[in-house]
């Protein structure tokens, strides 16, 4: 009878460059092969064959572990990432309020190749990026999936300043503040 009470979680921390981008061999990249990676559950009250697309991260598996253990919820409330059991018990057709972006970022470094530090953001539609050098990328997800066409020096000005607001307050917020829901995306398609 434990597998009845058992959950059941299955994903990776990152994808694997081979070649993707000219990048020969690294993980720490801000492109869809190495930042989207599989997230499936199994467990009491998750739908069979229910498949969700809001944006989720490694941050999520925390406080939904905790909540999932029944952790006090202070411990839950706590982490800069957001439970994902509301999510795991949607069915099919449901919705929740989820966040429309979040946060992606690397510090620098890598082997063998030296990826540039960079802070993010990733919605379901777009990517915007700002490396440490001030060089950014910003991608169309729906009409660039394997984004091929930078359009970051195609965004007009409040645009940009939107992107920039929030990647800085995501880069140091803390707990209840990483969590925001609505009107975060700054993220529009072209």
């Amino acid at each position: 009878g434990e597998i009845s009470r058992t959950y059941i979680f299955l994903t990776s921390d990152n994808g694997w460059m081979r070649g993707e981008h000219r990048i020969p061999a690294e993980k720490y990249v801000p492109y869809e092969e190495s930042i989207r990676v599989p997230l499936m559950v199994r467990g009491p009250g998750v739908a069979e064959g229910v498949t969700l697309d809001q944006v989720v991260g490694l941050v999520d598996l925390d406080p939904t572990l905790l909540e999932l253990a029944g952790a006090a919820s202070t411990s839950v409330a706590r982490s800069d990432g957001r439970s994902l059991a509301p999510l795991l018990h949607l069915k099919k057709g449901e919705k929740a309020p989820w966040r429309e972006s979040m946060l992606i970022e690397h510090f620098g470094g890598g082997a063998p190749f030296r990826v540039r530090g960079y802070f993010g953001l990733r919605s379901k539609r777009a990517t915007y990026v700002e490396y440490a050098t001030g060089e950014k990328e910003y991608y169309d997800l729906v009409k660039d999936p394997y984004q091929m066409d930078n359009m970051a020096s195609r965004l007009d000005a409040a645009t940009l300043a939107g992107l920039r607001a929030r990647v800085a307050s995501l880069k140091h917020c803390k707990g209840p503040a990483c969590r925001a829901v609505e009107g975060t995306t700054h993220l529009p398609a072209r």
